[in-house]
């Protein structure tokens, strides 16, 4: 007892200790390994019927392709893990082909593909909450087999202080940050991905020349001299969570 103790004490300490969202998404990437999950996602509760999790996500390890087709095909709105989380403050785990089996949309096959493709057949799930800012939620996704009552347990331990540390360091951040604007943001990511201009002109719908602008101007309010700086900076700062 006094061994997991001064365990949840060392991690609480740590986590009081990040000073950016970027400190947040590495320290997430290492707890998600340590447990052997493959992907993160903190994102905060949208009402029933929405689940555009482009919108909804703060933070998220997620690959932008999954974004991308999720939020195309609108899979999100019979969403059965954002109607458990906006139903419910209990945290779960769950495997994509059982929570999808009655999906009212009956797109299930759809969903479960999707999630598969990348991976991420099973996960958990841990509410949230801050005063201020809401209903949230940290979601681990992978392969791995089920998760212990002691790792359900720690992991949720975890979430609560991590959400509440984001929180905090977003509302402080959010005062003198710069405001970029949403196609400036979504080319910012693409470019994180790794993607080229025309690469991202195809994938949402704009020409190479146009992304190069959206590009240039995000740079230029980041400070930034270049495309590369400017991606490092928006992610240090929580623009791109």
């Amino acid at each position: 007892m006094a061994a997991c103790v001064s365990a949840d004490r060392d991690m609480l300490e740590t986590i009081n200790e990040l000073q950016s969202p970027y400190d947040v998404l590495r320290y997430l990437r290492q707890r998600t390994r340590a447990v052997e999950f493959t992907h993160f996602t903190v994102l905060k509760v949208p009402p029933l019927g929405m689940g555009r999790i482009a919108e909804i996500s703060l933070l998220s390890s997620w690959p932008a392709e999954l974004f991308q087709a999720y939020d195309a095909a609108e899979l999100g709105l019979a969403s059965p893990v954002l109607r458990r989380l906006a139903r419910s403050a209990l945290f779960f785990q769950f495997d994509h082909t059982t929570i999808n089996s009655n999906r009212e949309d009956g797109r299930q096959d759809e969903a479960v593909a999707l999630f598969t493709r990348y991976g991420m057949e099973r996960g958990a799930y841990f509410p949230v909450h801050d005063p201020a800012f809401g209903s949230g939620a940290i979601g681990f996704s992978g392969n791995r087999d089920a998760l212990s009552a002691s790792e359900m347990a720690s992991l949720q331990i975890l979430s609560i202080h991590v959400f509440d540390r984001l929180v905090q360091l977003q509302a402080a951040a959010a005062g003198d940050r710069p405001k970029l604007s949403v196609r400036e943001r979504e080319c910012l990511l693409w470019t994180a991905e790794g993607k080229t201009s025309f690469e991202i002109g195809k994938i949402i719908g704009i020409s190479e020349h146009t992304v190069n602008y959206y590009l240039t101007t995000a740079s230029g309010k980041l400070n930034s001299t270049n495309r590369v700086q400017a991606v490092a900076v928006a992610l240090r700062s929580g623009l791109l969570g």
